[in-house]
């Protein structure tokens, strides 16, 4: 073992515990200030070279809309029913904050009584400045600026307002309407931050790397060879898959640099002993996977994880590991001595996913301690996200039962108070909140007729599930007040109250199919749907060019970052194919496919309605008459047989920076569904590969062809369609029916003639055994 490199080795299992390894505080060197110098570290061990450059001082501004907690463009009121606020920000591991300023904008109510009413701003439970409410600040907006102790702030932060106002002398009430301050969406908290020199530890990497914590949009570069071979794009979309799912909604972006250094912010480089970028061709050759932590050449404190291997299929496993086991990773540099391979995943049991089989409870879905309780004079409410397959089957009679445990503060034995159970945002039902019982238990069927579905593609104002949902538990107690001026004796208290959904409630999806019909981009654009069915994207081809470019494994990675963070687990299992011949692609003819880059010419000719053609040569859509409207998923006018016919074709010739998503049915099987990230050129991949990252825009991908060109997406429907997923016999009987009314009723008509006709039968024969008595 070469000591020099501080080598640890570990022992990897697809069954490995979760270890808790107590770290020690991670060695910074930071300079504080610009102009100082990064010291040198200790000789021996993991030294850093020396560093003679200034660590400059990065000015970051937050609209407090921005932050955590706040409503998206809207200003933060605070009142005497709810007189605290609180806001959450987050500092990566890997920065100090040299300075930190608060410019606050607030407009006290004209009503208060001046000096007596003041705010307060607090930092992590430390009071930072209090502001009395002068009497010229009433009724108009006031610029104040707080100093914040940069001291205190850590690597989560809650900055809270309290307010405390007064109206009268006597006989205060903290309901009052009169007690209000409004602290506009304007205000800014402005951050000094500078970059900390750390010690390469891989105990950190997932910190460095991702900034779980924070709230920005995350950058990773993949250094990979000039020509990386499919083993070695497998092991950097295994890296890519996992990035997804640490930055959750955040969304992360992967510049591939091949053969190039990476020059700004942290890496990640690919190197086996035969193949490798320039800047690391001095990197000594591996006998076994390993990984290892460096200071990003040419930077001041970016950071390069080299993932080597003796070969390409040594990078799949190095890949696992650190996906699987970084828990077990500390010093510079891990060896992979062993790696057993976990068991491949079945069909819908993604992490992120609730399993349809059987009871799902909510302390299942919660997603922290104390997401299902509420407390405060106000109460929040309690939100649970529960994500589904989008390709679940609703006829009539299908239904979800819910049932409901929840305990609340005994409420006041006057007025009305009540608990609203909303799903997306539709109420369901309003329970009442009985005195001195403080809690109770409901069993509701939940049927869901009338949904959006594969039966019906109108849009109606009704409950209806979709890939990602939201269930909302909104608690509302009366507040009443019995006594005059004359007879108050003391200020009226708000009774501060909690509500708490026992995490045993459940839902119970069991009896529901999976049938759908396709192709659908809205099911891949918001789950990652079909790759999806299996978490690690085992039943997925991934195909692309003899040679991609950067342009095209940038939109693989960040799409496969996207299918992480939708299903909570890493791709292990895709197969990833370069210029695959025909009888290649009749062997993997079960998969799903996903094609990044110009169509293979054996796909396109086996596909006559192909309706989008974008290459640097031509640019070219059939047209289907009308495109989707927003946030329209089908169209209404869907063709006999399943097609819809394209009503004008347009082939051109502009200019650069057009991008396209298409899905159709694979052609070497059945019911099996391609999905085609396109572009004209270059600058059109740079704009897909950005409209892939999660959250990074509003737009809607749906129907089966979708035009990114100059910000702005078109959707439209085009092509045949098809069934995927199983239905019993009696169900498809009855889907058939509803499908064609005038088959329906034609059925109806044959049954009553025949009922008819045994019944006329019948009474002659009862008829002609009376005649011959």
């Amino acid at each position: 073992m070469d000591t020099s490199r501080n080598m640890n080795k570990i022992t990897l299992t697809g069954r490995t515990k979760r270890l808790f390894l107590t770290f020690g505080m991670l060695s910074l060197l930071p300079a504080f200030a610009q102009g100082e110098t990064a010291p040198e570290l200790p000789k021996g061990g993991s030294a850093l070279p020396p560093k003679t450059a200034a660590v400059p001082v990065i000015l970051s501004t937050y609209q407090l809309s921005q932050l955590e907690n706040s409503r998206e463009n809207s200003d933060l009121s605070i009142t005497g029913m709810q007189p605290e606020n609180h806001l959450y920000f987050a500092v990566r591991q890997d920065e100090i904050i040299a300075k930190a300023t608060l410019n606050l904008l607030f407009t006290p109510s004209p009503a208060l009584i001046p000096v007596r009413s003041q705010l307060n701003v607090y930092l992590n439970g430390s009071l930072q400045k209090t502001l009395p409410i002068e009497e010229d600040m009433l009724g108009r907006q006031n610029a104040v600026t707080v100093e914040l102790n940069p001291l205190l702030i850590r690597n989560y932060n809650d900055l809270r307002f309290q307010f405390i106002g007064h109206y009268t002398d006597i006989c205060e009430d903290q309901l009052n309407t009169a007690l209000w301050l409004n602290i506009s969406q304007e205000s800014a908290l402005r951050l000094s931050r500078q970059k900390l020199i750390t010690v390469n530890d891989l105990a950190f990497m997932k910190a460095l790397l991702f900034n779980p914590a924070a709230r920005e949009q995350n950058t990773l570069s993949l250094a990979l060879a000039a020509h990386p071979d499919p083993d070695t794009v497998k092991a950097a979309g295994i890296i890519a898959s996992w990035g997804g799912i640490l930055s959750d909604w955040r969304g992360i972006d992967y510049p591939v640099f091949l053969n190039q250094k990476p020059v700004a912010g942290n890496a990640v480089a690919f190197v086996t002993n035969k193949s490798r970028p320039d800047f690391l061709r001095d990197y000594p050759e591996v006998q076994a996977p390993a990984v290892e932590m460096q200071d990003l050449p040419g930077t001041l404190n970016g950071k390069l994880i080299i993932i080597s291997a003796p070969d390409a299929e040594g990078l799949i496993t190095a890949a696992k590991a650190i996906t699987r086991g970084d828990q077990l990773m500390k010093g510079p540099r891990t060896e992979i001595i062993s790696f057993t391979e976990s068991a491949p995943r079945k069909p819908y049991d993604a992490p992120k996913w609730a399993d349809i089989t059987r009871e799902v409870t909510l302390g299942e879905l919660a997603l922290y301690d104390g997401q299902l309780i509420s407390s405060g004079v106000n109460l929040r409410p309690i939100n649970v996200t529960l994500n589904l397959p989008p390709d679940l089957y609703f006829s009539e009679g299908s239904h979800i039962r819910l049932n409901l445990r929840h305990r609340y503060s005994n409420p006041p034995p006057h007025g009305i108070s009540e608990m609203n159970f909303r799903f997306n945002n539709h109420l369901v039902r309003s329970y009442q909140l009985t005195p001195a019982r403080e809690g109770d238990t409901s069993v509701e069927t939940l049927f869901l007729g009338g949904f959006v579905n594969v039966l019906n593609q109108t849009r109606i104002s009704a409950l209806y599930l979709r890939p990602k949902n939201q269930l909302t538990f909104t608690y509302t107690y009366s507040h009443t007040r019995e006594s005059e001026a004359k007879n108050c004796i003391s200020d009226v208290q708000p009774l501060i109250h909690q509500a708490e959904v026992d995490p045993n409630s459940s839902l119970d999806f069991t009896g529901l199919y999976h049938f759908t019909r396709m192709p659908n981009l809205g099911y891949y654009w918001q789950s990652g749907y079909p790759f999806s069915v299996y978490a690690d994207l085992g039943n997925t081809a991934v195909i692309m060019g003899a040679a991609p470019e950067e342009p095209e494994l940038n939109t693989l990675f960040n799409a496969l970052g996207r299918i992480g963070s939708q299903t909570g687990y890493p791709a292990y299992n895709a197969t990833v194919l370069f210029a695959p011949g025909e009888e290649v692609l009749k062997k993997e003819a079960g998969r799903d496919l996903l094609i990044v880059g110009k169509i293979p010419a054996v796909i396109a000719d086996k596909t006559p309605d192909l309706n989008l053609v974008l290459n640097e040569s031509e640019q070219s859509l059939g047209f289907p008459g009308t495109f989707l409207e927003q946030g329209e998923t089908r169209r209404r006018d869907q063709g006999k047989g399943g097609v819809i016919d394209p009503a004008v074709r347009l082939s051109q010739r502009g200019y650069d920076g057009i991008s396209g998503i298409i899905s159709f049915e694979s052609p070497f099987k059945d019911g099996r569904t391609a999905v085609a990230l396109m572009a004209d050129s270059p600058a059109g991949f740079q704009a897909l590969a950005e409209h892939l990252i999660v959250n990074k825009t509003a737009d809607d991908i749906a129907g089966t062809v979708s035009i990114l060109n100059s910000g702005t997406v078109k959707n439209a429907e085009v092509g045949h369609s098809y069934y995927v997923g199983h239905l019993p016999w009696y169900q498809r009987v009855w889907y058939v029916m509803l499908r064609n009314p005038w088959l329906l009723f034609l059925c109806s008509l044959v049954t009553a003639v025949i009922l008819c006709w045994a019944a006329y039968r019948l009474l002659r024969r009862w008829r002609s055994g009376r005649m011959s008595v």
